[in-house]
């Protein structure tokens, strides 16, 4: 096996990985859908990585999809594109009709080591996300 080989394994694996947590988080698994998150992930937005809301391991982010479930959130991944050594999630955010319109697409850059999601960078657009992640276009 070749280390092309290695590395095209590895990114199937990584692909698997988010695919499997996003349809636990759509069958309302969230215990699924949290055990592919390394137990000091980092979830936060691209502009504010500090911010309150910002989730600094796997406890935080179990609490706030719990939180945004409750408040009748919910989110839908559309697509994943490989950048380079990043994966750039498109995601579908679904607010209750009584919130106003529903928001566009965003991206998140996802960085995955050792199976497991280390980081997740929320950017507002698509585009954002993709150059974020070195998408030339």
């Amino acid at each position: 096996m070749t280390s092309d080989d290695v590395r095209r394994s590895k990114r199937a694996q990584d692909l698997e990985l988010l695919r499997g947590a996003w349809e636990a988080f759509a069958a309302g698994d969230l215990e699924a859908a949290t055990a592919a998150l390394d137990p000091h992930v980092r979830w936060y937005a691209a502009d504010e990585p500090d911010a309150d809301g910002t989730c600094h391991n796997r406890g935080e982010a179990v609490a706030f999809l719990r939180r945004a479930r409750a408040d009748g959130v919910s989110a839908e991944l559309l697509e994943l594109r490989e950048v380079g050594d990043r994966i750039v999630s498109i995601i579908q955010t679904h607010i209750p009709p009584d919130w106003g319109e529903q928001p566009p697409p965003h991206g998140e850059v996802v960085t995955i080591r050792h199976g497991k999601i280390v980081e997740m960078v929320v950017y507002p657009t698509v585009e954002e996300a993709l150059q974020a992640a070195g998408a030339s276009d």
